[in-house]
């Protein structure tokens, strides 16, 4: 997976937003600078990449099935990497909130922007997952716990601010089967200007906050230079205790994960998720709501233990029939998973679930992203 570090801070203590008389909702979010608004009156949309000096505009359309169509009608900029008019892109959103792009570029990640915002002004905790790892890391390790015992990467985990020192820690982290790390990991104090936020102790991560309660955060990778190959990641969610029943309810999202080759894909989804907390999930094509078998078939994953390793979190199992490339399905079962949620994000009516897992073919890892219809 491409090593980008993205953090999404829904913690709702920062300052409301509001919707100006234009009718126009504004995301941003790091990887290459990324900001896009959208025009609610004219259904159109302007999106700008700092690093490549594009600019695009065009016009969008929410589907039937959900998600937002995207279609280019002008580029600006970007060198012969932009894309051409009349390319169309998918997103799905909660207004106000998050928006996710899917790229037009074949194995491509997800680009994640919030709305835009001001800086914190006060304490607040929230639960992390990461969104990719160095290439040749072991993900997971074995699945016991004790002294000596190897874990696997740090997935999932929690963090803390204090307002008063301005101070950021890690206070928990867990590998993917829930053994958890000794160590505190102390961020340092973090610095605030303008909705932009840097930990002392993190001097590459630049963290945008939102006026809602998110931020994305990007950590560049120590070597510099202009490729986001190398960056890390991680999202993150307020800490809201995981009750079943209010999970219940019809989805759409994203899957990225490994293909055969080893690049990234990122797969188009819908879900319906149970008051038992088992998560069904079909590729699906966006403009005609259908479930399609293009690149797998009967995914399902069983979260067995809530609020667990910790508040806010479940994790279980997941399996899956992932095409082989030779005409025929592969079946996959008994792959470790864990999310992370919150219920009625924002007061929006909406939901929003955030996984981490095995992937389905290597040491690598997978990402499930489900928001509420």
């Amino acid at each position: 997976m491409k090593q980008c570090l993205y953090l999404l801070l829904f913690c709702f203590l920062f300052m409301s937003c509001s919707k100006t008389e234009t009718k126009t909702t504004s995301y941003v979010g790091p990887g290459s600078e990324y900001s896009i608004t959208f025009n609610e009156s004219d259904s159109t949309f302007d999106l700008t990449e700092s690093d490549a000096s594009l600019t695009i505009s065009g016009s969008y359309t929410t589907l039937s099935s959900g998600f937002k169509k995207l279609t280019v009608g002008s580029v600006s900029g970007g060198g012969s990497e932009g894309p051409s008019a009349g390319d169309q892109a998918y997103g799905v959103d909660i207004p106000g909130v998050i928006f996710l792009l899917k790229p037009l570029e074949e194995n491509s990640e997800i680009i994640p922007m919030v709305s835009k915002g001001s800086c914190p002004t006060g304490d607040f905790t929230m639960n992390w997952i990461i969104t990719g790892i160095e290439t040749g890391t072991v993900f997971k390790n074995e699945c016991t716990d004790g002294v000596g015992t190897p874990k696997g990467i740090d997935a999932l985990g929690t963090f803390s601010y204090t307002h008063s020192s301005t101070q950021g820690v890690l206070p928990k982290k867990f590998d993917i089967c829930g053994n958890e790390f000794d160590e505190l990991f102390d961020l340092g104090t973090i610095a605030c200007s303008a909705g932009i936020a840097t930990p002392a102790d993190e001097a590459a991560a630049k963290m945008y906050l939102t006026a809602n309660g998110g931020a994305i955060v990007k950590i560049e990778d120590d070597a510099g230079g202009s490729d986001d190959n190398d960056d890390t990641i991680i999202v993150g969610l307020p800490v809201n205790t995981v009750v079943k029943e209010s999970l219940a309810d019809d989805y759409i999202g994203m899957i990225m994960m490994n293909n055969p080759s080893g690049q990234d894909s990122v797969f188009l989804i819908k879900a319906t998720v149970d008051s038992d907390a088992v998560i069904t999930i079909s590729e699906v094509d966006p403009d005609t709501d259908a479930a399609i078998t293009t690149n797998f078939k009967d995914a399902s994953a069983t979260m067995a233990d809530i609020n667990q390793p910790s508040t806010g979190f479940s994790r279980g199992t997941y399996l899956v029939s992932v095409n082989n490339g030779s005409g025929g399905f592969t079946s996959i079962t008994n792959k470790k998973i864990s999310c992370m949620s919150n219920q009625n994000i924002n007061g929006t009516s909406k939901n929003f679930i955030f996984c981490v897992g095995e992937d389905t073919s290597s040491d690598q890892m997978l990402n499930v992203l489900l928001i509420s219809k």
